[in-house]
């Protein structure tokens, strides 16, 4: 289990929690907590492993399909939760700060906004090509025929995935720390970085299967080192 960190809660708050305390109190206590029950979501709950508050966790999901219906729920948001939660001990603090991260993510959704999305895959594969490529040119030129299916999985999908699921449960949060502090500006540019430097990190892992094979088991990654990841990419973002 992950302790919940004092400097860690004050950093993300000032980040994501926007408004003063009182008004976001005021505003959550206000919102209709009358959900229906989502299969999906109950079932994605309990195979959730970064929390065990599981009731709370299904409760702040249902609240947010619930509010935000426009986004409803996708399968990935239970582990951006979960991950919330071991930050925020409160359920208004969590809810707001989750809220804040889907407004990082939202334009990812092709559902929601099929040119954002269309936009933010393009954008995502010229900076993730020309940040491999620099960082690791051996494993862009194998893997450069992939690059344009590999980058199809490069949806906000694979984001929870990579993101969330990547690391072990304390370097998941040192990845983050990154990612709720840098510049919006600069975010893209982060992630492709984060990106790049975890497909060069797993190199011997990538090489291991086919070409075919490649395309998907680049998300089974399982990534480490997040300081030195962050360290090896500063200039590229």
């Amino acid at each position: 289990m992950v302790k919940m960190d004092p400097t860690r809660y004050k950093t993300w708050k000032k980040h994501l929690v926007v408004l003063d305390d009182k008004q976001c109190q005021t505003i959550f206590h206000r919102l209709d907590k009358r959900c229906n029950t989502n299969r999906v979501i109950h079932q994605d709950v309990q195979r959730t492993h970064l929390t065990n508050e599981k009731n709370e966790l299904e409760l702040l999901l249902h609240l947010y399909e619930h509010t935000h219906q426009a986004d409803g729920y996708v399968q990935g948001m239970n582990y951006l939760m979960a991950m919330i939660i071991h930050v925020f001990p409160s359920r208004w603090e969590r809810w707001w700060a989750f809220t804040r991260i889907m407004v990082f993510v939202r334009p990812m959704i092709p559902e929601f906004h099929p040119k954002w999305a269309s936009w933010f895959h393009k954008h995502w594969l010229v900076k993730y090509k020309i940040i491999l490529k620099s960082i690791n040119r051996q494993l862009y030129d194998i893997l450069e025929p992939s690059l344009q299916d590999i980058a199809r999985l490069m949806t906000f999908r694979w984001f929870f995935i990579w993101f969330t699921q990547t690391f072990d449960k304390q370097d998941l949060f040192i990845i983050w720390d990154a990612l709720i502090t840098t510049p919006h500006h600069r975010r893209i540019a982060l992630m492709c970085a984060i990106a790049a430097a975890i497909t060069s990190q797993a190199q011997t892992f990538i090489m291991q299967h086919t070409h075919t094979e490649r395309t998907y088991q680049i998300i089974n990654i399982k990534a480490k080192q997040p300081k030195q990841i962050l360290q090896h990419i500063q200039g590229y973002y």
